[in-house]
């Protein structure tokens, strides 16, 4: 009866999806997420010539207000502002034509940078890195314009520079809290880092420069915590296939190698953003059939005068390791409420949860029709879907998105507490437990790299949720997940569970019953399998992988494994510490995987068991399953022992429970304490390595050295 009532009353109110058809036809993905810098604009920055012709393009992407325009209207506001200091700095003469200056002018004043403006489009403006990148070109474009009434909002320049530097305060005392909700992402940190910088050099309020600096510190501590031979090694919140099956083209590298490049430059000055990172050979892959993605996007965009690098986010990158990272990531949807307060307003809280791309779940659909009808989004076709809840009460909002869980609830990040083990180039990386048995989107829930930035990764594969061009491309086959897994990590060693047999769930498209693991055998230097086993080398690096159901070839980069039930096990090890390929690959053939409690519970046995501590924990102590000795599965050799994942219940090794909720971050060497620790919510962070030092509070640096 329900389900006819929902179905009917999307037909009544489907105009939604025609009314969005009047505005500029989205371009899809390859478009949206193109080259959005200008590569002139460091020769404009110096005051030489420049082709103004990309910067018109740009602003005519800007006029169309379609996805992603925001990006554009970032690099209007760098060229304007490069422009200008020009102009009136006593660098030169103007060197934009002002028939030029004027078309950029007025095309960021015709912008709609919040929501909350009146008009209609299908802007996504919401999400994580949207709402800083949107809000930076917001606040710069009223420093530039501060008497200019601008015609989207009817505001002046200066009340824009002054509600967005509200919302950046905001945005910024959130990452500080809770970090960023999109962890990890090899895409989206690229967004977040060019608007810091950005915002860094360009406004007029000193304070809020600092407290965008200690975030970019932040998100720099984020890189240089996951990222190996230059990529990021981590499991992620959203990323594509590209980036997953090909890293040295995730848009992040560039800013990876100028962050973090051990070249002694303690600045991000334009000289070196202007021409070196196309000629870098760790941005673009030789093996990626879609071409470099991050070589020219960025032009002079990420770029700071004022930003310095803090030694120890160098010191942590160049650490050869074994190093254990465990960092926490975000909120629980339960948790949002005393987050933001009990004074917040709604308004406050819907945009939290949209930033956590939550607008369907139990918890969220009233703050989602609130903030639909108080700010009249119901043509973004993006939101037009949901435009089914319109006639429901907001009392029976939650109950009816119970029933129906529609498969828009996989689209939500939710907390997630990331496990990342590396060794020199080496790294496993996995978000615990995050969601299992949910619909999935964009999350990248595990991943090991093998020196030379080798992937291996495992999926099940799913289906786009809608067929329009603005959301056809996730879920897919190597993105995201159909149904999330239930995975879990000890150091060297992760269990990844799949149960593909959960209630059918509204709007979720026929679901698969397989799951399957990205195998890159030709970038493999060597490599051998069996029908439950397969084990390879890259560089000094081994990855080892156990299926519970017999695998089979798929495409030349596919294992494919089939069932309602299917799991993997993997291990990664050092080769010299592994004793050499031939006896890593024996422990692996060796190795028992089985499974009980009707699929949910399996069990992973290697080597010889090791008895284990009696699984205390001291505070601050080394974490539960971490040990320090023989078979260790921290230390980089061969693990020992015999590893239980239960069903959302969590991992233990020899009878001892592995920690599944982390603090907002520790780090340790084997068999020691952790020398980085920070609880979530924090006051203060404070980051020690090797001598160096970084003290944070959300106002800015306290110490950097």
């Amino acid at each position: 009866m329900l389900w006819r009532w929902w179905s009917q009353t999307r037909v009544r109110t489907g105009t939604s999806g025609e009314k969005a058809a009047r505005f500029a036809p989205d371009p899809g993905m390859d478009m949206k997420m193109g080259p959005a810098g200008f590569a002139d604009l460091p020769d404009l920055m110096a005051g030489r010539p420049v082709d103004v012709g990309p910067l018109l393009d740009r602003a005519r992407f800007v006029d169309s207000r379609i996805d992603c325009a925001d990006f554009r209207a970032l690099t209007l506001v760098r060229a304007l502002h490069a422009d200008r200091a020009n102009g009136s700095g006593g660098l030169g003469p103007w060197r934009l034509p002002h028939d030029v200056r004027t078309r950029l002018e007025d095309a960021l004043a015709g912008f709609r940078y919040s929501h909350d403006v009146p008009g209609s489009d299908s802007m996504c403006l919401w999400s994580e890195n949207h709402q800083v990148v949107a809000a930076v070109a917001e606040h710069c474009a009223g420093l530039l314009m501060p008497e200019r009434r601008f015609s989207a909002s009817g505001r002046t320049g200066a009340e824009h520079a002054a509600l967005a530097a509200y919302r950046l305060r905001t945005w910024l005392a959130d990452r500080f809290a809770i970090g960023f909700i999109e962890w990890l992402s090899p895409t989206y940190y690229e967004e977040d880092t060019v608007a810091l910088a950005v915002l860094i050099d360009l406004t007029d309020d000193a304070a809020l420069a600092e407290r965008a600096r200690a975030v970019l510190d932040l998100l720099g501590l984020d890189l240089a915590l996951h990222a190996r031979d230059g990529v990021l090694a981590g499991s992620a919140g959203r990323a594509y296939t590209v980036q997953k099956q090909f890293p040295r083209s995730q848009e992040v590298a560039p800013i990876i190698s100028l962050l973090l490049g051990a070249d002694g430059t303690d600045t991000i000055d334009g000289v070196r953003v202007g021409g070196a990172w196309s000629a870098d050979a760790r941005v673009g892959d030789p093996d990626d059939p879609a071409g470099s993605r991050a070589a020219d996007r960025l032009g002079g965009l990420m770029r700071s005068a004022s930003y310095t690098v803090p030694p120890v986010l160098r010191s942590i990158a160049a650490d050869p390791g074994p190093l254990l990272v465990r960092q926490s990531f975000g909120l629980d949807l339960d948790e949002v409420p005393a987050f933001v307060g009990a004074g917040a307003g709604v308004e406050r809280e819907a945009l939290v949860r949209w930033a956590m791309e939550s607008f369907t779940d139990p918890e969220s659909t009233i703050s989602t029709m609130h903030i639909m009808r108080q700010w009249n989004l119901w043509d973004n076709r993006f939101l037009a879907p949901f435009s089914g809840f319109r006639p429901v009460p907001d009392q029976l909002l939650p109950a009816i998105a119970r029933i129906l869980d529609p498969a828009t609830n996989g689209i939500s990040l939710t907390r997630a507490d990331v496990t990342t083990w590396r060794l020199r180039d080496l790294a496993l990386s996995s978000a615990q437990g995050h969601r299992p048995g949910r619909h999935g989107d964009q999350q990248h829930i595990w991943q090991a790299l093998l020196p030379g930035a080798v992937p291996v990764f495992a999926t099940h594969p799913g289906r786009a949720l809608f067929t329009d061009v603005a959301r056809s491309f996730s879920p897919s086959d190597w993105t995201g997940n159909g149904r999330l897994p239930d995975t879990r990590q000890d150091g060297q060693v992760l269990l990844s569970l799949h149960r593909l047999n959960a209630r059918h769930g509204y709007l979720e498209p026929p679901r698969l019953r397989w799951t399957h693991l990205y195998w890159p055998r030709d970038r493999f230097e060597r490599h051998d399998r069996g029908d439950h086993w397969a084990g390879a080398r890259s560089g000094d690096g081994l990855v080892g992988v156990r299926s519970l159901q017999p695998m089979r070839q798929g495409e030349s980069d596919e294992l494919i494994q089939a069932g309602t039930v299917s799991a993997w096990a993997v291990v990664v090890a050092g080769e010299e510490e592994a004793g050499g390929f031939e006896a890593f690959a024996e422990a692996i053939r060796s190795a028992q995987f089985t499974s009980g409690r009707r699929g949910r519970r399996v069990d992973f046995s290697m080597g010889e068991r090791v008895p284990s501590d009696d699984g205390a924990r001291s505070a601050g102590g080394v974490p539960r399953g971490h040990g320090a000795g023989s078979g260790s599965p921290q230390a980089g050799g061969l693990p020992s022992g015999t590893w239980r994942l239960d069903w959302r219940a969590g991992l233990s090794r020899d009878g001892v429970a592995v920690d599944r909720e982390f603090p907002r971050l520790e780090v340790s060497r084997p068999g020691q304490e952790p020398h980085i620790r920070v609880e979530r919510f924090p006051g203060m962070i404070e980051i020690d390595h090797d001598g160096h030092r970084l003290v944070l509070t959300g106002r800015g640096r306290v110490a950097a050295t």
